[in-house]
């Protein structure tokens, strides 16, 4: 697996930003001769696909763009391989074929450097080329997380078919059970509520399930944990405050409030601020709050620039120098150097680990 991170200074930094903004800028412009481009490749493609599967093609090449505009500004060749990876598996259980895949893959080497100068063209070009690489090998299976060998698995199985099925009362019932029975608030967290919502994650991926069943089972999901917040700040308090946010244009809020749970249950005061939160409500909050840590969450690649600038602002207050920031969210489990492409303190993979850095970064323990 190639994770190459071209990271340059400087000048080369202002290169790779300039690439990221002209895709940006010129994307439906893009978008259209990308279409033509792979039209001409497959003559008979325009005669297969209705007007609507034409469009959702068009939707699928601008997503292309975004994941290399993206990958291309912070540097990192990890993110755009992430990406094609998981459209592979994606295109796989819809029945799009490899090959239409490849061939935009191409049309975009072959359209894009028109749009650039001369000293920029080959940085895009060689991230697809990577990509390309890696896509070769990438298996379009993607494996289930719901294994017997996991901790709690019967519960969490028991857990995942009931809102599977619509029942969330008897997924709520199970849950409260649990607890009842003596089970550890962050237990439940990480073994039944993170790995069943990768699960269902993996699910709709799959084409197993339709974005509505996957929304369902995400929002009873939250509601079961709100049950639960008694148990939370039950907790003897550190006198220490944090602020747990998603940013602005983030909707993927589930993560980031287990992370916040699970530090309220460590004893801090947290304020959990949810889904796409605006820069300077999420600044003013860091300051009216007295906060020592703040967490921000990213689920999409696509939103990791807005990641860095919150931190550069947050970073340009005088007031907040003591402030330490972590990171979290799918992007940075791509690419593990990431969290110091954007400026932050350091990262965490899970709710679990979110409470052990800050707890160091913070405390020293």
């Amino acid at each position: 697996m190639d994770i190459r991170i071209l990271f340059c200074e400087g000048p080369q930094v202002e290169k790779h930003r300039m690439v990221s903004q002209i895709i940006s800028d010129n994307m439906d412009q893009l978008v259209e001769e990308l279409i033509s481009c792979q039209w001409e490749i497959d003559t008979e493609i325009a005669d297969r696909y209705s007007e609507p599967l034409i469009e959702k093609c068009k939707e699928d090449i601008a997503y292309h763009l975004e994941f290399l505009a993206t990958a291309v500004r912070v540097q990192s060749t990890a993110i755009f391989n992430s990406y094609l990876r998981w459209t592979k598996v994606l295109f796989s259980n819809l029945g799009v074929p490899e090959k239409e895949f490849l061939d935009n893959l191409e049309c975009i080497k072959k359209i894009l450097p028109a749009y650039l100068s001369d000293e920029i063209q080959n940085i895009p070009i060689e991230y697809i080329d990577i990509g390309i690489k890696e896509l070769a090998l990438a298996s379009s299976d993607l494996p289930t997380l719901m294994g017997e060998d996991i901790p709690m698995a019967a519960i969490a199985t028991q857990y995942l078919d009931a809102l599977l099925k619509g029942n969330r009362r008897a997924a709520s019932a199970l849950i409260m059970d649990t607890v009842n029975e003596g089970r550890e608030i962050k237990e439940i967290y990480l073994n039944i509520f993170e790995r069943t919502q990768y699960e269902i994650g993996r699910l709709w991926q799959t084409n197993q399930i339709n974005v509505a069943q996957e929304h369902y089972c995400t929002a009873a999901t939250q509601l079961i944990m709100a049950q639960l917040y008694p148990y939370l700040f039950s907790s003897k308090k550190k006198n220490l405050n944090m602020v747990a946010t998603c940013i602005s244009g983030e909707l993927h809020e589930i993560g980031i409030r287990m992370v916040a749970d699970l530090f309220e249950i460590d004893g801090w005061n947290t304020f959990y601020l949810g889904a796409s939160t605006p820069r300077k409500d999420i600044i003013q909050t860091i300051i009216d709050r007295d906060v020592q840590l703040v967490a921000i969450s990213a689920t999409l690649p696509t939103n990791i620039p807005e990641v860095q600038e919150l931190i550069e602002e947050i970073r340009a207050q005088d007031n907040l120098t003591h402030v330490k920031i972590i990171v979290g969210g799918r992007p940075f489990g791509m690419d593990p150097n990431l969290w110091k492409t954007v400026g932050a303190d350091g990262t965490a993979r899970n709710a679990e680990d979110a409470v052990k850095v800050g707890n160091m970064l913070v405390q020293g323990d």
